[in-house]
């Protein structure tokens, strides 16, 4: 064999060493993308999630305090006593409030 041939086998045979080298290393990097990817987007919905349950526990603890400055303005200062309907709707707001935080009260 001349020299310019082995020369060349030489030379190919490094380039596919290479292109493997290259192509293992793609699949390698591709495939930790993915579960990086993967692992962000559920990190964002356990976010989400998270904000959406700090509104709702603000609403509702909003709504529960509004209700209560409102009885107290109209029952309280008078020695009243406070209608069921009332009574019922603040006990709904105190059980979603204690669902909300999981308290045991």
């Amino acid at each position: 064999m001349s020299p310019t041939i082995v020369s060349a086998l030489i030379a190919a045979f490094a380039s596919m060493v290479v292109v493997s080298a290259n192509y293992i290393q793609y699949r390698k990097t591709n495939k930790y993308l993915k579960e990086s990817n993967r692992k962000g987007q559920s990190l964002q919905y356990v976010t989400d999630k998270r904000m959406d349950w700090m509104y709702e526990v603000r609403n509702e603890l909003s709504e529960m305090i509004a209700l209560m400055l409102e009885m107290k303005d109209k029952y309280a200062l008078y020695n009243k006593k406070i209608p069921s309907e009332e009574g019922r709707i603040l006990n709904q707001h105190l059980m979603k409030l204690k669902f909300y935080l999981n308290l045991e009260l």
